[in-house]
Formats: C-alpha cells, structure tokens, sequence
C-alpha cells in the first residue's frame, strides 16, 4: 500500500520549515491537527499545502485559500498566520476524522532559490470491525453463528466452519484455536484487500476468511471451543468463539501389536479407542475366520476387561489374561462401532520361546571407537620377508646336518 505525503510549500526567500512533532498517530475516526513553522519567511510568501496520492499532486489551500476542494482534499483545513516581526510563517493543519489511507510523511517544503524540506510521520490505526464464525453447510451455504451456538460435524457428511475478520487495515492478523491448541494450518486462507467509498472519501477495508471443511471430522474437534482471534497493530486483540461437537467412526489403537509372556504369567493388553459416547466396544480371540466374543456377563476368571474412561470420547480398554495358557496365545481382537463407523486392532500373544533371538554382533561391530584400517605397504613387505625367511633357515640347519653325517662316515 502505497501512503500519501502531504507537504507544505513555501514561496519566497528560503525559510527553514520543521513541524511540531515528528510522529502522531491516532486511532481511525480520531482528529489531527499539527503545525508546519516557517522560519526566515517574507511577507509576501505564500504557504502551499498539498498532498500526493498515487503519484499524482493534490493542492489543499495557498494560505488559508482552499484549493481544488475536491473530496480528495476537502476534509484538509488549514489556517495561516504571519508574524512580520520575526518574519515567521505558521501553518495549521487540522484533518477532522482520520482514516488509514492518511497514514503517511507529511512534508513542510519551503520552494525558493534552494528547497528546505522538514518531514513528519502520521500513522493511523483502525480497529478491527468484525469477527464473524460460519457454519458451511453441506450444500455448501453458510450461516452465522453465535457465542452460544454450536457446529455438529458428522462422518461423511461435508460440513465446515469459517472465521471471518474485516478491518480498515492491511496490518491484520487471525489465528484459530482449538480449547487454546493452534489449529490455524489446517484451516485454507483467503484475504483481499478493496477500496470502499468514492473519490478521497475512501476506506482501504482488508478482509480475511479462514475456512476447514470434511466429511471425515477430527476427533480432537468433539466436545472443544473453537476461537478465532483477530489482531492488529495497537489495538487489543479481538475473538468470537463457537462449540464444536464431532459424531465420529471410532478410532482403536494398541501399544503393540504382539506381545510374548511365559506360561503361568498373568498378561495385561493395554489399548485405547475414542469414539463417542454410546459406542460398543468388543473383545474377541481365536481364529480371524471364526473369532470367540468375550462377553462382559459371561467372562471367567482368567480373561476380564475393563474400561477407564479418560474424557468424553476416549477410554483406556484393557484386557487381563489372570494365568496364560496354551488356549490364550492366540489373536485377540478389539472392535468399536457406532453409527458412523467401525475401527479395530489386533494384538498376537506368543509363548516366550517364540521371541526372536537379537542377532550377536562382534565387538568391533558395535563399538563406536574401532576403526578398520588396510595393512600398508611396507608391513606387506616385512611380512612377506618374515614368511619366506623361515623356510630358508630350517633348510640351512639340514644341509649342515646331512653334511657333518658325510664327513663322521668318511672318517670312519
């Protein structure tokens, strides 16, 4: 976004200009008023103001004469004093309302032989004017929402929420909670920005829509406030909240997948499911093809489940195995359904025995410090040189032996 300078022209003999206060800055709606003080300036100077946009020059007064009062630069007022005996020039300028699109350098420019230029910032700030939660319906419609309301999705249904943020600011930022966890990445984000008004009476309005649909709805959004948290620079962050219910296909997980005791142990399978509440949760063990239910009413002194309910939605299952036996190591299953769906797991218990054997592994193979390195050269040699030594010493020793037998012969 490209702000508007504004600066103040003065004619005549060079005068230094300087303004009252470098930096101003209000909030949207809010009145301004500053002053421009030229220095070293004639009598017959006369003080322009004027105010660019988009490149182009917007004259406001000469003095206190209103130039070109247009809506561009009608809602500038300034007033012009001359004080003769210290040959000063002040100029006040005063901006009923401001608006973003104010926001800016204004500049105090003397216009003679040489060019003084003295600069001051006006920032203005809008507050955000919405925060709107939808919910996006199947047909893909939408329908605001309340505080008190809340958003049911449902498995293979496609429903969806948007948040909803407009301020008269491009510095504007929404983030999405979940019961106080980020969730703002799952959400996809569209924001434009758009001229609202005509000629200078104009508002640069941004807005901002985030929005999450499915028709597989997340386990973590069921029985969770959702919030949608604008913010932008000065003013205190702005929030609209709405509940979320999710009805979901169960969702089964165990701590393994196989598991190895002794027989005569007790055996503890460990398992959690999230679904909601009213589902059926079921143990069965044997044969994939023909599995046997464990039925809570009927359950014998060696096999018991049991469930701990961790929140609304998620339990802690588990099954006791009192004293393994030759019957036990087998599959066991567990199974939730609902009217959304159904999830299962299964978990095989083994005899101890069966465990596999960890590979044994050398020392070198798993200490960190050994490092194998090829013999060099000159040890090849040498040992080359060893080897071939021996075999021509021994045979030495017996060509002295064969030779001192000859000789003890001959002699006698």
């Amino acid at each position: 976004m490209e702000f508007p300078y504004i600066f103040c022209s003065f004619s005549g003999t060079v005068a230094t200009p300087s303004w009252n206060h470098d930096v101003i800055e209000v909030n949207q709606g809010e009145d301004v008023e500053i002053t421009c003080t030229a220095y070293g300036l004639d009598a017959l100077g006369i003080v322009r103001i004027f105010k660019t946009l988009d490149d182009k020059q917007y004259a406001i007064s000469d003095n206190d004469q209103p130039k070109n009062p247009f809506l561009k630069t009608g809602r500038y007022k300034t007033t012009y004093k001359y004080d003769s005996s210290s040959n000063v020039g002040v100029v006040r300028l005063q901006l009923d309302g401001a608006r973003v699109e104010d926001s800016g350098r204004i500049g105090c420019i003397h216009l003679g032989e040489d060019e003084n230029v003295g600069y001051m910032r006006l920032k203005v700030y809008a507050p955000v004017l919405n925060v709107d939660i939808e919910y996006v319906t199947p047909d893909g419609g939408s329908r605001k929402m309340h505080s008190s309301d809340t958003i049911d999705f449902t498995e293979n249904e496609e429903h969806g929420v948007l948040c909803r943020t407009s301020a008269d600011t491009i510095d504007m930022h929404m983030v999405i909670k979940v019961d106080g966890v980020d969730k703002t990445e799952m959400f996809d984000k569209e924001e434009h920005e758009e001229l609202i008004g005509s000629g200078g009476l104009t508002t640069l309005r941004k807005t901002i829509a985030l929005k999450y649909s499915t028709d597989k709805p997340p386990h973590e959004f069921n029985m969770k406030t959702l919030v949608c948290e604008v913010t932008t620079e000065r003013h205190d962050p702005v929030s609209a909240s709405v509940g979320l219910v999710a009805f979901f296909a169960p969702v089964v997980t165990c701590g393994k997948s196989e598991m190895y005791a002794k027989l005569g142990e007790s055996v503890k399978i460990m398992c959690e499911v999230r679904a909601n509440p009213g589902s059926t949760i079921e143990w069965h063990y044997g044969e994939k093809k023909d599995p046997v239910l464990i039925e809570s009413y009927q359950q014998d002194s060696n096999l018991r489940s049991s469930e701990e309910a961790l929140s609304e939605d998620h339990a802690a299952v588990h099954l006791m195995i009192k004293k393994l036996t030759k019957a036990e190591l087998t599959t066991f299953y567990l199974t939730a359904k609902n009217p959304y769906g159904s999830s299962d797991t299964s978990v095989v218990l083994r005899d101890i025995s069966e465990r596999p054997v960890p590979v044994q592994r050398s020392s070198q193979d798993h200490n960190p410090s050994y490092t194998h390195e090829e013999p060099s050269a000159k040890d090849v040699r040498e040992g080359n040189s060893a080897t071939a030594a021996a075999p021509r010493w021994i045979l030495l020793q017996l060509l002295l032996v064969v030779t001192s037998v000859v000789l003890l012969s001959n002699t006698l």
